[in-house]
């Protein structure tokens, strides 16, 4: 399903400021919570290898340190403290408890735990202190004074966190104060060990794949994979809360941490989904800067807002493009691929929850910026190099190869490294019509067999797509899919053709509720 908004464009149109030889940036304000981003086109590239680097007795493979961008940087960014602003007093302040706010009126019998009329303290403070008097009281009662490690106090947090809070049905709200008055699943019990180690200064994170969510918490430099599911009572052993590898690196070998992990744990289908190894979970990035800790759940639409309004879906999906900004501190980055799949490293997936088309008029071009290394290695050489260009899916193209009337249509070209393909006599390319079952909408793509000699190793390489002015009438254009890229380094991606029009139609799709984009301007 789709559905076409109009947005306007801020300060009464585009915004006149360019560089990069005319190329512009495209940002975007996704809401008004998470504020405004940089959009990247969705174009990613699949390395074709001979073989895995490791085979395990499943049939499993794994690529190891393949293909690292190693310039890949997340934006630094503090995090929330005690005197942040809450939901309730700025847009894009930190979310609130249902716990810390009057009853809600919608929800009768809902919320008000903490809540004191006149107190002098905002909700987020009530907040943020009944976080801080639960971890205090975790301390006291396991002993932990000014001499016990850093390490084992987080230990302590996990294990706890993990532990039923509240009673009764699950709470519509996974705000960590929340639960602990209510019962919770695991997306609640992430965002409560997040939110106290957060109390104490320590960065923490939460992973959303399918049906499951964990956390990772950073300490001495490296992240380290926090797990709250429950280890069946036939189990030997218990899956340890604070494992001693990130979940990288978890995930890539379950075996080789089976002293610190229960046998339900290692069988778990969590840890099979393909949308962990095909690179479709979520780091969420959210809850790492912005204490927007209601991913996956509900609550008061007027605290809580909804699952995308309140900065959730702003994350990065773990690749060899993206492991080095996610786990700069690692000795080895890994990329799985479950069995009976070939041994195919894709980079550059779409991030995050949310995704916008982006018209491209003839004449118009966009590109995006890769990060390639060794292609020639001679124990598992590259075969081959694919990139594959999303567009929207449905009427959104106009796109007609090969024309019908050559002169009056676009000649569309595919340029790499500056080397352009016009694409009416290029080899090796297909435009992908699927249909996917699970989201239930169409899927399409522009698929391009890139030449080795075209590609720089170990270095940047561009791959731009456009095409001419239209010479008359019927003219072409597509709708390129974009998504908000929270990494570092950026391309600028677009650039418009003279007498461009000023961007005014969207293509928007969500996982939950439709939200408005609103354009701020093409500039850096």
């Amino acid at each position: 399903m789709l559905l076409a908004v109009c947005v306007c464009c801020r300060g009464g149109g585009v915004a006149a400021r360019t560089e990069d030889d005319g190329w512009r940036a495209i940002s975007i304000e996704v809401n008004e919570v998470a504020g405004v981003y940089q959009w990247s086109v969705n174009w990613d590239i699949s390395f074709h290898y001979t073989k895995f680097d490791k085979v395990f007795p499943d049939g499993s493979g794994v690529f190891v340190s393949r293909q690292i961008h190693k310039g890949a940087r997340l934006p630094d960014k503090p995090l929330v403290t005690r005197q942040s602003p809450g939901i309730d007093e700025v847009a894009h302040g930190a979310n609130v408890s249902m716990a810390a706010m009057p009853p809600s009126q919608r929800l009768t019998g809902c919320g008000g735990e903490l809540y004191r009329e006149n107190d002098g303290e905002t909700a987020h403070q009530r907040d943020w202190d009944a976080l801080v008097a639960a971890r205090d009281r975790i301390f006291r009662e396991n002993g932990v004074n000014a001499s016990t490690p850093l390490r084992e106090k987080v230990t302590i947090i996990a294990d706890w966190a993990r532990r039923p809070h509240g009673d009764g049905p699950v709470y519509e709200s996974k705000h960590p104060v929340d639960v602990t008055f209510h019962n919770t699943f695991c997306v609640g019990k992430s965002n409560l060990f997040t939110a106290i180690v957060h109390t104490m200064g320590i960065p923490a994170r939460t992973v959303n794949m399918n049906g499951h969510s964990v956390a990772e918490v950073l300490l001495d430099g490296r992240w380290y994979y926090v797990e709250n599911i429950s280890t069946a009572s036939t189990d030997s052993r218990s899956t340890a809360a604070l494992c001693p590898c990130s979940l990288m690196e978890f995930y890539a070998d379950p075996e080789a941490y089976r002293e610190q992990t229960s046998e339900s744990h290692i069988a778990s289908d969590y840890y099979r989904s393909p949308d962990l190894h095909n690179g479709r979970a979520n780091w969420q990035l959210g809850a790492l800067w912005r204490w927007h800790f209601i991913q996956c759940g509900n609550g008061d639409d007027m605290i809580m807002r909804n699952t995308m309004r309140n900065g959730s879906g702003i994350a990065v999906t773990l690749n060899s493009a993206t492991s080095a900004a996610l786990y700069p501190n690692a000795d080895a980055h890994y990329y799985k691929v479950l069995k009976s799949a070939p041994p195919i490293m894709t980079n550059y997936q779409k991030h995050s929850w949310y995704r916008a088309g982006h018209r491209v008029l003839q004449g118009d071009w966009i590109r995006k910026r890769f990060y390639i290394g060794n292609l020639d290695d001679p124990d598992n050489p590259v075969t081959k190099v694919i990139s594959r260009l999303y567009l929207m899916g449905g009427d959104t193209q106009t796109f007609a190869i090969p024309p019908v009337y050559a002169k009056e249509y676009a000649e569309w070209t595919l340029k790499i490294n500056g080397k352009a393909r016009a694409l009416k006599d290029f080899k090796g390319w297909k435009l992908v019509r699927e249909f996917e079952p699970v989201a239930m909408m169409p899927i399409i793509y522009f698929e391009f067999e890139l030449d080795e000699k075209d590609l720089k190793q170990n270095d940047y390489n561009i791959l731009g797509f456009g095409g001419k002015p239209c010479e008359q009438y019927h003219e072409q254009h597509i709708h390129v899919m974009i998504f908000p890229d929270p990494l570092e380094p950026y391309c600028h991606p677009y650039k418009p053709g003279k007498g461009s029009r000023v961007q005014k139609e969207w293509r928007i799709i969500t996982d939950q509720k439709w939200d408005w984009l609103q354009i701020v301007e093409y500039a850096h």
